[in-house]
């Protein structure tokens, strides 16, 4: 069975980045305080995506 959650290695591999362009995605602009990549899924726990998250986010975007 698949695991519900993916971890930023699984998410880099997915959109075919690397784990740093993930982890910058994920962060927020000091002066603004909004996300990096606009709409890009919350860590559901320390270091794990929710796979339909993420799936979805893929969707919406079109990346590659």
């Amino acid at each position: 069975m698949e695991s519900p959650y993916m971890t930023f290695e699984e998410t880099a591999a997915f959109f075919r980045r690397s784990v740093k362009t993930i982890r910058n995605w994920n962060s927020r602009d000091r002066k603004t305080g909004k996300k990096r990549m606009c709409g890009f899924p919350d860590p559901a726990h320390h270091g794990l995506f929710l796979r339909r998250d993420i799936e979805s986010f893929g969707k919406l975007h079109g990346d590659d």
